[in-house]
């Protein structure tokens, strides 16, 4: 069951990031996804720390980070890849990064591991040793 979203109806940089973290802590990252989008397209430069509402603050703005965990997860490795680039760009959390960065790239290289070729018959001029 997909939960309903805030920021469809509370336009918001604040709303969407704070749908995106609870949809990624429930692992529905397609909707997580969504909402950081969201988040992104409305406040697109991260922030050690925010003002919100009134003088509320909000600590650790790092959409992109989220972003590329959530198209990780869902196996959307080139986007997250790029989302990743972003977050490096942006200087977002160099620690949530480098964790991952290493599971981008073991996932990018599983997939680039070479497949076994298939036993080749010896060439139809060998003989035996010994039978000739």
């Amino acid at each position: 069951m997909t939960p309903v979203l805030m920021a469809q109806s509370q336009p918001t940089f604040y709303a969407a990031y704070q749908d995106g973290l609870d949809a990624e802590r429930q692992g529905q990252w397609t909707t997580a996804a969504a909402a950081y989008r969201r988040a992104i397209e409305l406040r697109p430069v991260p922030a050690a720390q925010v003002i919100i509402y009134g003088n509320n603050l909000l600590k650790n703005y790092a959409p992109y980070t989220h972003l590329a965990r959530c198209l990780l997860e869902s196996g959307e490795l080139e986007p997250a890849q790029a989302a990743l680039g972003r977050a490096t760009h942006y200087g977002e959390p160099k620690t949530e990064r480098e964790v991952l960065a290493h599971a981008l790239a073991r996932r990018i290289a599983a997939l680039q591991v070479p497949k076994e070729l298939p036993a080749q018959p010896p060439p139809a001029d060998a003989t035996p040793k010994g039978r000739a």
